[in-house]
């Protein structure tokens, strides 16, 4: 039985690389967790960049929950009055925090 040869990491500037990203993270075989990890592993860029290319492409939320977990920092959504928005924050942030 033949076996499948690794593909390459893909090589792209940073507008092919968020395009194709953005193509690749809503996909079904985007990540659903480890997204900073899987990004650099796919790309071949450092953390930083993976950590920014993300942000950029709307995944702030789930970025910043990876981060909080990996310090052993669990996280809640609360609601901001101001907006009415969810807010994902670490747990037992009280709600006039989020204003400092």
């Amino acid at each position: 039985m033949p076996t499948r040869k690794r593909g390459a990491k893909k090589r792209l500037d940073a507008g092919s690389r968020k395009h194709d990203a953005g193509k690749w993270l809503l996909s079904r075989e985007g990540p659903y967790q480890d997204y900073v990890s899987l990004y650099v592993k796919r790309y071949g860029v450092s953390e930083a960049v993976a950590k920014d290319e993300l942000y950029a492409l709307g995944y702030h939320e789930e970025v910043f929950q990876e981060e909080l977990e990996a310090q052993g920092i669990r996280c809640e959504y609360i609601l901001n009055p101001l907006t009415g928005e969810l807010v994902l924050v670490p747990e037992g942030t009280e709600e006039h925090e989020l204003f400092i």
